[in-house]
């Protein structure tokens, strides 16, 4: 690392998230985006940094950010609806997702974020759909099974949602 790299900043506030010091990471990254404003890296990172730490508000515009920069990436858009639902945006959150989704039909994050909007819309058959691609699209998404489960239950499919439970439990080493 050469402090003259224009992603040093960058990989110093990584480096300072992986070891706990969050304070410092988002100072850090601060620094990285006044050299790189339009680094959509940089804006993610500095973005989960501030949500870890109850800056939702601010994760939430950079997020944004992030995902108009980077037309490619679900990434971002998976995480601002998942802030939307920790904040009861239910309506928000669904239309990020469902653009997450258009961008990659297989997102498994964005898939889970999208069922657990309709899950807490009570739209139970929805969600259970969300769910079932999401483990579809990863098998080891283990909030996935969990939420299927769930709603399977609410839909009055106790078997399937004991499968979801085995799977649930084979991926925890509990088979």
């Amino acid at each position: 690392m050469v402090e003259s790299d224009p992603d040093y900043p960058a990989r110093r506030a990584a480096e300072a998230v992986e070891t706990g010091d969050v304070a410092t990471g988002i100072t850090l990254y601060r620094q990285a985006l006044d050299a790189m404003p339009e680094s959509a890296p940089i804006l993610y990172n500095l973005a989960l940094a501030l949500a870890s730490r109850g800056g939702r508000d601010e994760a939430c515009e950079l997020l944004r950010k992030s995902a108009d920069i980077n037309l490619s990436d679900s990434d971002a858009l998976s995480e601002l609806g998942r802030l939307h639902i920790k904040n009861e945006k239910l309506a928000a959150a669904a239309e990020v997702l469902d653009e997450a989704i258009s961008r990659n039909p297989q997102h498994p994050g964005a898939l889970n974020n999208r069922g657990v909007a309709a899950f807490l819309k009570q739209r139970y058959e929805e969600a259970a759909g969300f769910f079932r691609r999401a483990v579809e699209a990863d098998p080891d998404l283990a909030d996935a099974w969990f939420n299927l489960a769930d709603a399977l239950d609410q839909t009055g499919d106790p078997e399937g949602s004991r499968e979801a439970r085995r799977k649930l439990e084979a991926l925890d080493g509990n088979p």
